[in-house]
């Protein structure tokens, strides 16, 4: 493990911890570094924040390979474990307050955007083989992923989950279940 994942990985612990708030004393202390060895390797929290939204992003797309290529599950389980797709390792994180990204971090807040509404091609082959196999209703694949990206586009812009009392992984296996409910033949 070079560097510069370990510090991403000591970040996602002090996250685990503080949220956003996280300092990079913060993560330079549970790494028993200095902060000039962190600034080697990452310019700033900006961008440290950038570096985090891709490797969870990259984290989801493992777990959503995972899933698609997991044949022991019939395809609607695999449609609705795909659209809730969630490492183990980010399971125990708040990710309520992520909605300060917008204002503080607008940069990684546009990468959430562009990774929520690109890279939708293994979703979309399970759920045409769920229309397929009957499983599903014969639905708009485009309208589908507008209604979930528009959804979660929502919890990372205002703080909805912070007043409706919810976490994260709560709300988004909520809304797949929703979702799963509207689809399913």
């Amino acid at each position: 493990m070079d560097l510069k994942e370990k510090i991403i990985q000591a970040a996602l612990v002090v996250y685990k911890q503080k949220g956003l708030k996280f300092t990079m004393d913060d993560i330079a202390k549970d790494m028993s570094v200095s902060k000039k060895t962190i600034y080697q390797v990452i310019d700033d929290k900006n961008a440290l924040v950038n570096d985090l939204v891709d490797y969870c992003f990259a984290s989801i797309k493992e777990k959503e390979e995972e899933v698609t290529n997991d044949l022991s599950h019939t395809t609607l389980e695999r449609i609705e474990m795909i659209l809730a797709a969630m490492p183990e390792s980010f399971l125990q994180m708040d990710m309520t307050g992520l909605y300060v990204l917008q204002d503080k971090y607008p940069s990684a807040y546009r990468k959430v955007q562009y990774y929520l509404e690109s890279g939708w091609e293994m979703t979309f082959d399970l759920l045409r083989q769920g229309i397929d196999e009957g499983v599903i209703r014969d639905i708009n694949l485009n309208l589908f992923q507008i209604i979930y990206t528009s959804t979660l586009e929502n919890f990372f812009k205002r703080d909805v989950l912070v007043e409706a009392h919810l976490d994260y992984m709560d709300a988004l296996n909520q809304m797949v279940d929703i979702l799963m409910k509207g689809i399913e033949k």
